[in-house]
This record gives C-alpha cells, structure tokens and sequence, in this order.
C-alpha cells in the first residue's frame, strides 16, 4: 500500500473517512470510491468489491458482515476493519479465500518515536 499524509487542507474535515476517501481517489483513479452516509446493511455487503469499515469498534457487527460476504459466496469482496486509539492502532484484512500474500522480501523497520514538539 502507498504510504500517504494528510495535506493541511484536509485539516477540520468532519471525519478522517472524508480525507481518506480523497487520498483513495487520487491513488486510483479508475476506482469508485464513497462514503456511505447511512448504516450498511449485512444483506447489501454484497454491492461492493471492497468495505472498509474505520473507527468501528462494533467487531461483532463487522465479523456478521464479514461471515454473510464468505457463507453467500462473495469471495471476492475485500473486507479491512481498523482503527485508531491514540499511538495504538489495529487492523483486520479479509480478501477471501483465493487471495495470496507474496512476501517481497522488503525488511519493514521498526522505529521508535523519540521527540514530538508543536
């Protein structure tokens, strides 16, 4: 995945969904990204290629549409579930069955945060 920031202009934005979605545009331009603005129904999981559920800390209800995506067939549908609580942070990725994961052999560095100033 492309490392990303957020510009200043995305500052004050009501919610980092709406910032996310920009920077998830401009990454692939070909890719219908939104927002739903109502409750996603488990039934309707089905409609996307991709769900991403950030900052919903319901696992029971992400893990419901997650089991209703693999038991209807949509092994297709990438499901991720993260969140962010302060310097602590979790994600979740379910691309299905037929998904593969290659290791590049890229070495990831663990780094330690030693001053943060305003």
């Amino acid at each position: 995945m492309a490392e990303v920031d957020y510009s200043r202009d995305q500052v004050g934005k009501s919610f980092r969904t709406d910032a996310l979605i920009e920077i998830c545009k401009k990454i692939n331009k070909k890719a219908v990204v939104k927002k739903l603005d109502q409750e996603l129904q488990p039934e309707d999981a089905h409609k996307f290629d991709m769900l991403i559920f950030c900052d919903i800390y319901d696992i029971d209800r992400v893990i419901r549409i997650d089991t209703l995506l693999r038991e209807s067939g949509m092994q297709e549908c990438g499901v991720i579930f993260a969140g962010q609580m302060g310097f602590y942070g979790y994600m979740f990725t379910d691309f299905g069955e037929s998904f593969k994961m290659m290791n590049t052999g890229k070495h990831i560095p663990v780094l330690l945060i030693e001053n943060i100033t305003n």
